[in-house]
C-alpha cells in the first residue's frame, strides 16, 4: 500500500507474489483476487518528484494485469487530502460486492481504462477501452483530517462539468496543467505552453 510509493517499481512483484502464495495457503490457485487502487492523498513525504502516488498507482494496476483472476476497484473519487484512510468506505465496499457478483456470475465488470494516447498536433487524445461514452461528476475532496464528509469548508471541489488534473509536456520535459474536455470515449488535452506534446 501506502508504505510502498517510494518503491513503486518493486510493488508489481511483491504483489503478485502475494496473491501466490495466498492462492497457495488457501489451495486455490484460481480464487479471484480484488484490489482496491490507493485514493487520493496528500504528496508522499521526501517524494521531490511529487509523482511517487502515481507510480505506485500504475504499478497497482500493471500488477492486477499481471496475475490472472486479479481485479481492481477505484477509491480515487473518494478519497481526502490529509487522511490516507477515507471515511465514505461503504462506497468502496459498494464497489467490491458487485464487482465480486459480476466475477461470480463469470461476467466481470470492467471499469474505463487508458487504451492508447494519441499526439495530434498540439493536442493529445486520451483514449478509453470498456465504455463508448465517458462521464463525469462532481468531485468533493476533504482538506481537514478528520472533518466529515460534506462539513469540510475548506474542501477541494471539482464541479460536475469539469475535467481537471491533465497535464502535458514538450521535448523539454517540463509538465503544464492543461485543459481537457470529453468526446466520446476520449478524452482531448491541450495547452497553450506546450505546441507539440509528447507526454
Amino acid at each position: 500500500g501506502e508504505s510502498n510509493s517510494m518503491w513503486a517499481q518493486r510493488y508489481e512483484e511483491l504483489f503478485c507474489s502475494l496473491i501466490t502464495s495466498w492462492r497457495s495457503e488457501f489451495n486455490r490457485p484460481e480464487i479471484p483476487f480484488i484490489n482496491v487502487l490507493l485514493s487520493t492523498f496528500r504528496p508522499v513525504d521526501g517524494d521531490i518528484t511529487g509523482r511517487a502516488w502515481a507510480y505506485l498507482k500504475q504499478a497497482q494496476i500493471n500488477a492486477v494485469k499481471k496475475c490472472k483472476s486479479s481485479h481492481l476497484v477505484s477509491s480515487f473519487d473518494i478519497g481526502e487530502i490529509g487522511d490516507i484512510h477515507p471515511q465514505q468506505k461503504e462506497i468502496i465496499g459498494e464497489r467490491l460486492a458487485k464487482l465480486a457478483q459480476s466475477i461470480d456470475a463469470k461476467k466481470p465488470l470492467a471499469s474505463p481504462e487508458v487504451d492508447k494516447v494519441l499526439f495530434k498536433g498540439n493536442a493529445a487524445e486520451v483514449v478509453f477501452k470498456n465504455t463508448k461514452l465517458l462521464t463525469t461528476k462532481q468531485l468533493t475532496i476533504n482538506r481537514t483530517k478528520g472533518a466529515m464528509f460534506g462539513q469540510d469548508k475548506d474542501a477541494l471541489i471539482v464541479p460536475a462539468d469539469t475535467v481537471s488534473g491533465f497535464e502535458l509536456c514538450g521535448k523539454d520535459n517540463v509538465f503544464y496543467d492543461a485543459k481537457a474536455r470529453i468526446i466520446g470515449n476520449k478524452v482531448v488535452v491541450e495547452c497553450g505552453k506546450v505546441l507539440k506534446p509528447i507526454a
